[in-house]
C-alpha cells in the first residue's frame, strides 16, 4: 500500500508547489492591465488624496513656480468668460469630493471618454 501511496503523494505534494509558487507569484507582482486606470492616470494619486482647496492649490503655483503660474493666468485669461467660469466651478466640484469620489471620477474620464472642458480647454 504504501508503494501506491508515495507516487501520488508526490504528484499532490508537485501541484501544492505549483499552485503555491504560482499564488506568491501573482501576489508578489501585482500588474495592472495596460487598459486600466491608475493611481496617477488620468489624475495623479497626489490631487485624488488632497485636502487643497482650489485656492490653494494657485497659490502653491504662484509661490513654487511662478513662471508656470502666469503662464497658466494668461492662458485662462484668453477664454471666453463662461469658459473660465465653467472651470472654476468644475475644479470646485472635483475637490468638494472625497477620495473614493474622485477615483470614481478619474475611472469615469479613463474608461468612458473626455471631459467637455479638454476640448475648449487644451493641454498643450
Amino acid at each position: 500500500m504504501k508503494s501506491h501511496r508515495r507516487p501520488r503523494a508526490r504528484s499532490v505534494l508537485r501541484a501544492g508547489i505549483a499552485v503555491g509558487t504560482a499564488a506568491i507569484a501573482t501576489t508578489a507582482v501585482p500588474a495592472t492591465a495596460a487598459a486600466d486606470s491608475t493611481e496617477d492616470y488620468p489624475i495623479p494619486s497626489r490631487i485624488l488624496h488632497t485636502t487643497c482647496t482650489a485656492e490653494q492649490f494657485l497659490a502653491a503655483a504662484r509661490d513654487y513656480d511662478p513662471v508656470y503660474y502666469e503662464r497658466y493666468k494668461i492662458d485662462m485669461h484668453n477664454k471666453p468668460a463662461d469658459i473660465q467660469q465653467a472651470t472654476k466651478d468644475k475644479i470646485h466640484w472635483f475637490l468638494s469630493m472625497d477620495y473614493a469620489g474622485r477615483r470614481a471620477y478619474s475611472d469615469n474620464l479613463h474608461y468612458n471618454g473626455v471631459d467637455p472642458l479638454w476640448l475648449v480647454w487644451p493641454n498643450q
